[in-house]
């Protein structure tokens, strides 16, 4: 138990397996608009995987996975984004993700290009 919550807090403050060096290391971009500038180039199809900064449930997921990545979304045929959450199933605009704090969210486009 001590241990979760000594990850929680690193997780909470950004550090060490969630901090933005680690993230990057594993491929991800800040979901910020200067760093996706084109948008488009997202294919149908396309999963994206995300770690979202600041959700006691993505920290769940990502403790219990041993992954900087919380949970995956896919780009549908027409750019928007589906996702999956506790909340149910949505789709919405990948700029929505780009719109939101960037300092909460960061995304990998799949490798599989």
């Amino acid at each position: 138990m001590i241990f979760a919550v000594l990850d929680y807090i690193s997780y909470r403050f950004r550090r060490g397996a969630y901090s933005d060096e680690r993230i990057q290391a594993e491929g991800g971009s800040l979901a910020t608009k200067e760093n996706y500038p084109h948008p488009e180039r997202f294919r149908p199809g396309d999963i994206v995987f995300l770690h979202t900064a600041d959700s006691f449930l993505s920290w769940t997921v990502m403790y219990y996975t041993s992954s900087v990545w919380s949970h995956t979304a896919t780009v549908t045929t027409d750019g928007n984004i589906v996702d999956a959450t506790t909340g149910g199933v949505f789709e919405h605009p990948l700029d929505d993700y780009l719109s939101m704090a960037g300092a909460t969210s960061w995304l990998r486009p799949s490798p599989m290009k």
